[in-house]
């Protein structure tokens, strides 16, 4: 029964970690992408501007009407 209970714990912790380098590479995704951005909508890009545009259901559509 220990064998189970020390398998669950290192599971858990595995679900912690992938959860967190998940979270990671959502934040530097997401910092590459206003990086580059800032040519598509002509400023520096960033979050609060990207929602203000309103959500663009096809980016290339998106771009190529501006």
């Amino acid at each position: 029964m220990d064998q189970v209970n020390s398998l669950n714990y290192s599971w858990e912790i595995l679900k912690i970690f992938l959860y967190l380098s998940a979270i990671i590479v959502l934040i530097y995704g997401l910092n590459y992408f206003l990086r580059n951005s800032r040519r598509y909508f002509g400023q520096q890009g960033s979050v609060i501007k990207v929602i203000d545009r309103g959500f663009c259901p096809s980016m290339r559509r998106c771009i190529l009407s501006r």
